[in-house]
């Protein structure tokens, strides 16, 4: 029997959605399954926990960034003192970045994702965090006060906090539009090809890209490799088959791509600390609790 998932429409935080921003600080405490008809933008103050969306879970704690659009099924749990700063928006506030979105990784990655896809992490420094911080502790202001030309304020607030984000992913990093869109292409090949036995050659290719260039791209901009970004996309997506499904342990590991059940068993271990029979266990133990 399915979990029953709430919707958390956007009218339950928007008093007036003419600003189309709302700012809300919490503490997490216990697991309630839930979507959202707006975007969620979830920075991690303090605290940890797991994160389950699309039914993978991520363990996070202060810094972590990430954001949820609507398709997506999220919840947390095993939280510790979990303080979230969750900011709910419309998504054509976004409009904004038209034009300039191929020269941020993150935002292609992040912002562009359709619900139901791979939910990516990122991690602020305690200094980003901070400035993140103070802009999240304006728009807040304004929404409380509410002063005259408290809309534009808020909306010029967010447009920086986009950016913000957008500048701290790529620091140390900038590279050629023709780079961006290489690293873009080759990412979404593996999201959509992980169940195939592809080849690093496969992943180049599919964005034309050079062997030495491709190995320099991944580098720079992820720090990883393509064979390692393909790994973590199969372990995701076995986790969320062994939460999901009642399927063997070696029909899960083919279906992600895995030729040899007991390299998969290896790899999950190394990957999430336990054995697939040991972590479907688990979560069958805390689904009980929670």
């Amino acid at each position: 029997m399915k979990e029953e998932v709430e919707l958390f429409s956007w009218e339950r935080y928007f008093s007036d959605p003419s600003v189309g921003v709302n700012i809300q600080f919490s503490r997490q405490f216990r697991r309630i399954p839930h979507q959202h008809n707006c975007c969620e933008l979830v920075f991690v103050q303090s605290g940890s926990g797991i994160h389950i969306v699309n039914g993978t879970r991520e363990a996070i704690s202060g810094g972590c960034v990430f954001l949820i659009v609507p398709g997506d099924v999220h919840c947390y749990g095993s939280c510790r003192s979990l303080q979230l700063a969750n900011v709910l928006f419309f998504p054509e506030l976004l409009e904004f970045m038209k034009g300039q979105e191929k020269e941020f990784p993150f935002y292609l990655s992040t912002f562009q994702r359709k619900g139901g896809e791979a939910c990516r992490i990122m991690n602020l420094n305690s200094s980003q965090l901070e400035e993140a911080g103070r802009l999240l502790e304006r728009i807040k202001l304004e929404q409380v006060h509410r002063m005259p030309g408290t809309m534009p304020m808020v909306r010029t607030l967010f447009q920086e906090l986009i950016l913000l984000l957008c500048r701290c992913e790529t620091t140390g990093k900038y590279g050629s539009t023709e780079d961006v869109m290489m690293i873009g292409k080759m990412i979404r090949f593996i999201s959509l090809n992980y169940q195939r036995n592809i080849s690093r050659e496969d992943i180049f290719r599919a964005a034309s890209c050079p062997v030495r260039k491709g190995n320099r791209l991944f580098a720079g901009y992820l720090n990883s490799t393509p064979m390692k970004e393909l790994l973590k996309i199969r372990i995701r997506q076995a986790e969320k088959m062994l939460m999901e499904t009642d399927l063997s342990v070696s029909r899960v590991a083919l279906d992600c791509g895995f030729r040899d059940s007991n390299y998969f068993t290896t790899c999950f271990h190394k990957a999430s600390g336990c054995s697939p029979k040991i972590f479907r266990k688990r979560f069958k133990i805390s689904k009980k609790i929670e």
